[in-house]
């Protein structure tokens, strides 16, 4: 993860290449899921564009879907925060914005009104 400022904006780039290693009964399997992710600030405005892939073999590359997504948040109110997200999403554990989330996988737009009182 790298943080920089250009100008007064700030940008954050984030990358990940993580290697999960699976057993069920006797047969043993493995994949890699590498991640790009950059989050910034314009105008009060939070945004965030992710890229997911999930392969086992160099020559899977290519042929497995891409979780590709971007949100913008913006809060609207002192205690309510709007989340658009259009894209798709792997599920798990995303974070995005600063917020961590346990999500399902998801494809599409979604639109949140975020309220704490």
């Amino acid at each position: 993860m790298y943080d920089f400022m250009i100008g007064k904006t700030p940008l954050s780039i984030k990358a990940e290449f993580q290697y999960y290693d699976k057993h069920y009964q006797q047969v043993k399997t493995h994949h890699w899921e590498p991640l790009l992710q950059i989050d910034t600030n314009i105008f009060d405005i939070d945004c965030s564009v992710i890229a997911e892939y999930s392969y086992e073999k160099i020559k899977d590359i290519g042929k497995n879907p891409l979780w590709l997504g971007a949100e913008i948040s913006k809060e609207i109110f002192e205690n309510t925060m709007m989340r658009l997200f259009v894209g798709k999403e792997k599920g798990g554990k995303v974070c995005r914005n600063g917020i961590c989330k346990y999500r399902n996988q998801f494809e599409g737009l979604r639109l949140e009104l975020i309220t704490t009182f």
